[in-house]
């Protein structure tokens, strides 16, 4: 039995997986190899690893992860868990079972793209999730927002500034934040997709 189950070797799982195995407890990290931002060639706002290719920070993470001779990886997917605190068994998608005294939720966010020609091949390098992440770097042209929720007028306004125009494609049901002077400042609705409020 393991003292630790991580779900998720991503960032936040390899994380708490090492400090775990700091601690000495056995650990196990299940790991489906679906990070968010595996489309994503490069990492940026990430202190240390800016620029660099996310899979070479994730691979250079585990290997130091599994430096500890407490840790276990498995390349595998978490169908379904149940038991109590010292008593966990998980099921794998292949229908294996794993046990754990302690369990740790590390799966990250799946991005649910919408049925838009060309947006999945797009998504990662020239489509992106985060104006954090990417918008630096998009400084240089045009920038248009796919507005599927109130956050999206707010990832709008928080592209870098420049002399060119944004553009919020429009696809929302919501309203926009209560201080719609600041959150349309600078930003056009596309008149093909307006915003419904």
């Amino acid at each position: 039995m393991h003292d630790v189950i991580v779900i998720g070797g991503s960032f936040a799982g390899i994380s708490a997986a090492l400090q775990a195995a700091r601690a000495r407890r056995r650990v196990l990290v299940i790991d489906a190899g679906s990070r968010r931002n595996r489309f994503a060639s490069s990492s940026h706002g990430f202190l240390g690893q800016d620029g660099r290719d996310p899979a070479a920070i994730i691979a250079t993470a585990r290997a130091e992860l599994l430096s500890y001779p407490t840790v276990t990886w498995l390349d595998a997917t978490a169908a379904a868990v149940r038991g109590l605190a010292d008593a966990f068994v998980l099921e794998l998608a292949s229908g294996d079972y794993v046990q754990g005294k302690r369990l740790i939720l590390a799966a990250g966010v799946t991005d649910e793209l919408p049925a838009i020609p060309g947006l999945a091949e797009r998504w990662g390098t020239s489509v992106f999730h985060c104006p954090y992440c990417h918008g630096y770097e998009l400084d240089g042209g045009r920038i248009g927002v796919l507005a599927t929720s109130p956050l999206s007028f707010h990832q709008a306004i928080c592209f870098p500034t420049g002399d060119r125009r944004r553009t919020s494609r429009a696809a929302c049901s919501s309203r926009p934040p209560t201080s719609s002077r600041r959150c349309h400042a600078g930003v056009s609705r596309s008149s093909a997709a307006p915003c419904v409020h």
